[in-house]
């Protein structure tokens, strides 16, 4: 049986990947992620199509309040990969798109 956090981190990176997904280059949006988006860390050898977005859950803090409430923070390491003659541009082009 999966442990419980360790769940709830998976549902949170899938939650997030699905976020990402919505970023398809229709409307307001100027990249076209897809389904170029994965819950799961790659490396640069392993992606063949640009640009992607993979991510993984990193540490977790605790804030302790009374009553029996607390507050959890997840760190989530994203990694974005764009193969272009201007690299910084495209990085730009898929933050600003995170913004909206």
């Amino acid at each position: 049986m999966a442990r419980e956090q360790t769940t709830r981190r998976s549902k949170i990176l899938a939650a997030l990947s699905e976020q990402f997904k919505a970023i398809d280059g229709t409307g307001n949006y100027k990249s076209d992620l897809g389904n170029n988006v994965s819950p799961r860390m790659q490396f640069w050898d392993e992606i063949d199509q640009f640009p992607a977005v993979h991510m993984a859950a990193g540490s977790e803090t605790r804030e302790y309040y009374g009553g029996g409430n607390k507050w959890r923070f997840l760190n989530i390491s994203l990694r974005v990969y764009v193969n272009s003659e201007d690299p910084v541009d495209e990085l730009e082009e898929i933050l600003e798109d995170n913004v909206n």
